[in-house]
């Protein structure tokens, strides 16, 4: 379902906007189409650089990145306390969350090049690729793939 958004200016004046309005952005959400894709990668600290070079040369956009915490098969290794006496084993274990929105067609390189450079079973790391039904740059007002 869509809905409109009313935007009013200084002068009093309103202009509408409404997500979805043309017929090309309807038809991709229905059936599930999308032209762009975000690619969440989520690897630890010290592979930032190596995937921030990946994802700079073959994507001339913005990325994202946060500091999180999280577990999975990649289990945290016993730190040392009060000055080595007693050892405690932390549950979550520090990681990088990158994330992207590009063009579909570029999806499979960036991907596929993340893959086959970082692929290690002892380092561990997850890739997500979600479709994003519309994009919006706020200083332009551009929509789609145009405001990428």
């Amino acid at each position: 379902m869509m809905r409109k958004v009313e935007k009013r200016s200084n002068r009093g004046t309103s202009n509408s906007y409404s997500s979805g309005s043309n017929s090309k952005n309807i038809f991709c959400l229905i059936l599930g189409m999308n032209d762009m894709k975000k690619i969440e990668i989520i690897v630890p600290d010290r592979l930032f650089n190596d995937v921030n070079r990946i994802i700079k040369d073959a994507h001339d956009g913005g990325m994202t990145f946060q500091r999180v915490e999280g577990r999975g098969k990649i289990k945290a290794k016993p730190v040392a306390i009060d000055r080595g006496t007693r050892h405690f084993t932390p549950e979550f274990i520090p990681r990088i969350k990158m994330e992207v929105v590009v063009k579909d067609d570029q999806v499979e390189s960036i991907v596929s090049k993340i893959a086959a450079e970082l692929a290690n079973p002892a380092i561990g790391g997850k890739i997500f690729v979600v479709d994003v039904a519309t994009a919006v740059d706020l200083a332009t007002k551009e929509e789609g793939e145009n405001a990428l």
